[in-house]
């Protein structure tokens, strides 16, 4: 319900009768991010083993008003029903690691152990399909261009830094690079802010950069014309190659030239 994944630890695999296995799990949160589930509802748990996933099935948490439905299927589990040695992927660490390297924002022992497990192709069609963002994007209010007198740098620099500088921007990044599920999908986003440039320096309100950014997470695994489309139309964009002056009298070639 909250829309955050937990990690769960193998800590038991027993007979419970003769057709049946007991296993036990347990919350695993290695950097102490993501915390334990809020007891005031519903979760979903579902295993994965050598590419295969199990059915979903839903626990209660304490107590909720707002029950959560089991999904029909998820994308991944039925295109990918078994991993041959072909498309299980890189054999040695090395070659995983410097996948990881491209595709996420670095390697870790838990994602090399996963992408060993499932292969590459079942793990690139989890990326798909994974949510994004995990953590939700900043909810900043856009301000007038000039800073009121009770949002300057000066006499009230909170709220100056939360809604004309990048830092709110700057820490969602970082938490989604850091601890996101979808790292795929947020690297090709990344990626995609070093061709497609708008400067936080020349973009004056955290609001416009955060949603040009969810704009080019929403157009990360799309083609290249939805994304020219966007990008021409976001008003970061805009702003920063000055199409925002621009009038048919006197039109302003900055961007249409660096197109």
């Amino acid at each position: 319900k909250s829309g955050k994944t937990f990690e769960l630890q193998n800590t038991d695999l027993s007979s419970y009768d003769k057709d049946t296995l007991a296993l036990s799990v347990r919350i695993f949160d290695r950097h102490g991010f993501r915390g334990q589930p809020s007891a005031d509802g519903e979760s979903l748990v579902y295993l994965t083993w050598r590419g295969l996933m199990s059915n979903v099935v839903k626990i209660n948490v304490g107590k909720g008003d707002r029950p959560i439905d089991l999904p029909n299927d998820l994308a991944y589990a039925s295109q990918f029903s078994n991993v041959s040695e072909a498309a299980g992927g890189y054999r040695w660490s090395g070659d995983r690691k410097r996948f990881l390297e491209q595709a996420t924002f670095g390697p870790s022992s838990l994602l090399d152990s996963r992408l060993r497990r499932i292969g590459l192709r079942t793990w690139l069609a989890e990326q798909f399909e994974a949510p994004y963002p995990s953590s939700p994007y900043p909810n900043i209010t856009q301000m007038p261009t000039t800073p009121p007198s009770n949002c300057t740098a000066a006499s009230h620099p909170a709220c100056y830094r939360e809604h004309y500088t990048m830092m709110p921007l700057q820490k969602w990044f970082f938490l989604e690079a850091m601890y996101g599920e979808a790292q795929l999908r947020h690297r090709v986003a990344w990626a995609l802010s070093q061709i497609w440039v708008t400067s936080g320096v020349g973009v004056q309100q955290a609001s416009h950069q955060i949603a040009y950014y969810k704009m080019l997470g929403d157009n990360a695994f799309g083609n290249y014309r939805s994304l020219m489309e966007a990008a021409t139309l976001n008003p970061a964009m805009g702003h920063y190659l000055d199409m925002a002056r621009s009038t048919r009298t006197n039109p302003n070639e900055n961007y249409p030239r660096e197109i």
